[in-house]
Order: C-alpha cells, then sequence, then structure tokens
C-alpha cells in the first residue's frame, strides 16, 4: 500500500496540542503553572519513530543497487501566475497603457542616458561605494526593464525601444541632445595627504577645454552635476512608471551578469 508518513509526522505536534487542551486551568483561562504534561513525552519516540520510518522508506529494496521503496513525487502548482495569463488585459486597460507608454519611453531613456555616462566612468575612479551603488543601479534598471519587455509580450503590446550604446560610441547630435547635457560627473576623491581627501569632476563631454582630460578641480557654479544619487533617483522614476502600467511590483532579484559593463534587456534597440 501507500506508505503515507505525513499523519506520523504531525503525531507530535497533535500530542503537544492534545497535551494543552487536558490540562489544568485557573478560573480565567490560563494555564496552572504546577503540573505535569505527561502526554508530551510520546512525543519523542513518534519523532524517532517517523526518521526510522523516513530511513526505511528511503532504503533500497534490495542490496544497494536498487531504487528506494517509494518515491513521492509533488507538483507545485501557481494559480495566480495561470490566472493572470489566462486573463489578459481588457480594451479599458490597454488605453491606459496606450496612455502611459510615452511616459514609460522618456523614462526608460532618461535612465539609460543616466547609466550609460556612468558606465564610461573607470573602475579606479569609484570608490567602493560608488562601485556598488553603480552595480545597484544597473540591477534595478535591468530588473525594471526585464518585467516591462515581460509585461508587454505577454499582452501582445509594442515594445519600448532601448537605445543601448555606449557613450562613446553615440553621435555628436544625440549627446547633445541628451538630457542631462552640460552636467559634470562626480564627485569623485584624490588623495592629498594622508587622510586628507578632495573632490574633481570629470567633464565628461569636453567643454572645459582646459580641464586636461576632463577633470575639474574647481567647479564653476553654475555647473550642475550628474550623481549617483540622481542616477538612482530617475531609475526609481522608471521603476514607478513601469509599475503604473503593469499594477504589480518590480523584484530586483533577477540574475544578471555580474559585468557591469552588461546593461541591457531584450528592448527592441535603435
Amino acid at each position: 500500500g501507500v506508505n503515507d508518513l505525513s499523519l506520523i509526522g504531525a503525531l507530535p505536534c497533535f500530542c503537544g496540542i492534545l497535551a494543552l487542551a487536558v490540562a489544568e486551568r485557573s478560573l480565567s483561562g490560563d494555564l496552572e503553572p504546577e503540573q505535569k504534561y505527561l502526554l508530551t513525552l510520546m512525543m519523542y519516540p513518534l519523532e524517532v519513530l517517523w526518521f526510522e520510518l523516513l530511513h526505511w522508506l528511503a532504503s533500497p529494496m534490495g542490496d544497494n543497487g536498487f531504487l528506494p521503496r517509494q518515491f513521492r513525487a509533488v507538483l507545485f502548482m501557481d494559480v495566480f501566475s495561470d490566472l493572470n495569463e489566462m486573463a489578459g488585459l481588457s480594451d479599458e486597460e490597454k488605453r491606459h497603457v496606450d496612455m502611459r507608454r510615452d511616459k514609460v519611453q522618456e523614462a526608460l531613456n532618461t535612465t539609460r542616458s543616466a547609466l550609460r555616462k556612468w558606465e564610461a566612468v573607470p573602475r579606479r575612479w569609484l570608490t567602493l561605494s560608488q562601485y556598488r551603488m553603480r552595480k545597484q543601479v544597473q540591477k534595478s534598471y535591468n530588473a525594471t526593464a526585464d518585467a516591462l519587455v515581460d509585461f508587454m509580450e505577454k499582452n501582445n503590446l509594442p515594445i519600448p525601444t532601448e537605445d543601448d550604446r555606449s557613450w562613446a560610441d553615440l553621435p555628436p547630435a544625440l549627446k547633445r541632445d541628451d538630457p542631462f547635457v552640460g552636467m559634470v560627473l562626480g564627485p569623485f576623491n584624490f588623495w592629498v595627504s594622508a587622510g586628507v581627501t578632495s573632490k574633481w569632476y570629470w567633464d565628461i563631454e569636453g567643454n572645459f577645454p582646459h580641464a586636461r582630460g576632463g577633470v575639474l578641480y574647481e567647479k564653476p557654479s553654475s555647473v550642475k552635476v550628474l550623481d549617483l544619487d540622481a542616477a538612482m533617483s530617475v531609475c526609481k522614476d522608471f521603476k514607478r512608471q513601469v509599475e503604473g502600467i503593469t499594477h504589480g511590483f518590480v523584484e530586483e532579484n533577477f540574475s544578471h551578469s555580474d559585468s557591469e559593463s552588461e546593461t541591457g534587456s531584450s528592448f527592441g534597440h535603435s
């Protein structure tokens, strides 16, 4: 017959519940402190019995070359995922997506522009904190982009386009149209003396000819800075825009390559 050990495995719990049910109580319903729970003594031999039966069930039927006596397969069904896939979008929901499509595309382009510039920063310029934050922004962007592509594909909707070219490969005309045009990156640190650091900024667009290699030690007050906090902010806005059309939260635990240069997804590339 079928050896169902689930009941035996639950017997120790039943013994504990029964011991509490028959225990002496005060008028207010509280357990009396000075009493013996004899039924709980059965929990330990029942637990040993359950493990012995599990060991017997997993043992081979003959010698060690045989299979265990019984296999038990448990199938997990994601009911809610199946319902979501079958339901699809109504006409009203599709109109809602169409209304927000331009905002999602704009947020995508803005986030990609910020990441493009920060991905051009050499690793040796970054502190450990900046390096980790850059990877965090990349991970958040990838997870949001994957969720958006997944949603669009399941509902047969046009997938937004992504320009995944690096800053070096971007044509001059597109560099001039960059949302963060005229801004410098930073701040970066360099050691002046023991324990003393100073800040500098990177003129990635080459707007200051006197800055050797784009390094600005003294930034004009009128020049704005695109720091990693700003990059994370625009990435969070992109995530909010996507969640606004998918009606759900974007999970950021997708498995991506650890290579920091691999930012991208299944978007249609321009």
